[in-house]
């Protein structure tokens, strides 16, 4: 039985880098433009970040469990990492392959060079020099660790770092590439060609004045990725934002879950640096000479060449909000849907804005996952509250990574006088959801808006989601009892007509499943 569940199903850790492998083939696709293509590759870079500071740290928890229980619920953390750094290995080839193998020539067939600083020329190198007594060497920690006396290191999450190795073994330089600061591409003029260098070759280039006394023997990058999770011991006690928000510091000393080295580090080196990380061998994950390729959405296109990205698109107009004044009349009249990217989210911030400026508007309720920095919604909801109108936000406090911003701007709504509600201990509320009640002929009617993409005009350019607008009173009766559970006035929404989860959804699915297994079992279609 055993053998079987193993040929039918595999671990959701292992599954998702299937996923990322598509990415890896759209980076390869040749139909793709050359610009775009390189996203793809920062896109998977970026994603496999995430992916070793989430999945990889729960598996690393799991070893904490009790061997008797883990055996008895069939955990094998150790084993399934093993599977993932083999997957990774692979898939960072591919990767490798992709870069230097397809991109670069393509770039250096448009003129465009990404150049190391053994190819500069006299005149690179001499900017190389100035550049980095100006705009680099303040921004520099740098560090002699002496093997002998120190036996521990401490590198920032995600913090691209040199390690450097010298003729005298008994000691370590290490040096950070402040990319964060400088920015990671750097652009050199080499004639009537685009040239562009990494700043860590313009660091590479000048560690000897760094090391002026010793012989530098290696140079090899390395970058440290840390555990995501933010543990909070109690998180019933007292309020869990505040909670959320004071432990965030967690994230830049969290356990290590991988370094990332290049991969020509000599082995001696390799147990050095892991015995001063405190690391094991399943820690350790050999890597290209550069790392943090998720920078590459800023590579820079000297040429302004449109063929080698996507043609911007113009968003669709909206068959009858494109020409509506009055959203209210026009949703009243029939629902309205929104597909996005291919629909501006404008339609969104004007269906709020008109909310705000309509004296009949009563009150705003909506339900926030990833908030923007700055937003013209945002700027709708103060307008809103300075207009006297009851304003209430739930603020997902642990939508991973947004934590901060969405706390902050949950203070900003509170200060102003909205009825803030943040999240629930063990629960993560995803719900794109937002109500408009307005008084109509002496009664009060509800306008819904229900999506599956943030309130985020920026995400809404980019991912595939899909957005109705409903005067349906049963609709918005049941998304009203919804709000009422986030504030806290009900256990149960009790609806018939929307699934929300975990009250309704599986086991709507679950029938909905089973009614279409007994149609094929009839015979019917299904």
């Amino acid at each position: 039985m055993q053998e079987t569940d193993n040929l039918r199903f595999r671990h959701r850790d292992l599954n998702w880098l299937s996923f990322n492998e598509r990415v890896l083939q759209e980076a390869a696709d040749k139909i793709n433009p050359l610009y775009e293509r390189i996203r793809f590759l920062a896109i998977f870079s970026s994603n496999l970040d995430e992916y070793f500071r989430v999945r990889v740290s729960q598996l690393r928890q799991m070893k904490r469990v009790e061997k008797s229980l883990r055996k008895k619920l069939a955990l094998k953390p150790t084993k399934i990492t093993k599977e993932i750094i083999e997957e990774v290995k692979k898939q960072q080839e591919k990767f490798g392959d992709i870069y230097y193998k397809q991109i670069l020539p393509e770039l250096a067939h448009h003129g465009i060079y990404l150049i190391e600083a053994a190819n500069f020329t006299t005149a690179q190198e001499k900017f190389a020099v100035d550049y980095f007594r100006k705009e680099i060497l303040n921004h520099l920690n740098i560090r002699l660790v002496d093997l002998e006396e120190e036996n521990e290191l401490f590198l920032k999450n995600a913090t691209l770092y040199f390690l450097v190795t010298f003729r005298n073994d008994k000691k370590l330089g290490l040096v950070n590439i402040p990319a964060d600061i400088c920015g990671r591409f750097i652009s050199l003029k080499n004639g009537n060609k685009d040239a562009i260098t990494f700043l860590d070759e313009i660091v590479r280039f000048q560690l000897h004045t760094i090391f002026p006394d010793e012989e530098i023997t290696g140079i090899y990058e390395i970058k440290l990725s840390r555990d995501a999770e933010l543990y909070i011991h109690d998180i019933y006690d007292g309020p869990l934002a505040e909670k959320i928000y004071d432990s965030l510091k967690q994230r830049t000393s969290g356990q290590p879950t991988r370094l990332l080295y290049d991969a020509k580090m000599p082995r001696e080196i390799q147990k050095k640096v892991r015995k001063l990380l405190g690391l094991g061998k399943i820690d350790m994950m050999p890597g290209g000479k550069y790392h943090n390729f998720k920078d590459f959405f800023s590579f820079p296109d000297p040429t302004n060449n449109p063929e080698l990205h996507f043609k911007k698109l113009p968003p669709i107009p909206h068959k009858v909000l494109g020409n509506s004044k009055n959203y209210f009349s026009a949703i009243a009249e029939k629902d309205q849907a929104l597909h996005f990217p291919y629909m501006s989210f404008d339609y969104v911030e004007n269906f709020l804005e008109q909310a705000v400026q309509d004296k009949d508007v009563t009150d705003i309720k909506i339900s926030l996952y990833r908030v923007a920095d700055e937003s013209k919604l945002t700027s709708s909801l103060l307008k809103a509250l300075e207009k006297g109108k009851n304003v209430t936000v739930f603020v997902e406090a642990k939508a991973r990574f947004d934590e901060k911003n969405n706390i902050i701007w949950g203070r900003k709504f509170e200060e102003k006088g909205a009825n803030v509600i943040y999240s629930y201990p063990k629960v993560k509320v995803h719900s794109k959801i937002m109500l408009i009640q307005r008084n109509e002929n002496g009664e009060s009617i509800n306008y819904s808006y229900i999506g599956t993409g943030n309130f985020n005009s920026e995400t809404s350019e980019i991912y595939c989601d899909h957005a109705i607008f409903t005067a349906n009173q049963k609709i918005a009766k049941e998304l009203l009892r919804l709000f009422k559970v986030l504030e806290g006035e009900l256990i149960v929404p009790r609806e018939k007509n929307l699934l929300i989860s975990p009250f309704s959804t599986r086991q709507e699915f679950t029938k909905l499943i089973y009614n279409e297994i007994e149609n094929a079992r009839e015979g019917k279609e299904a």
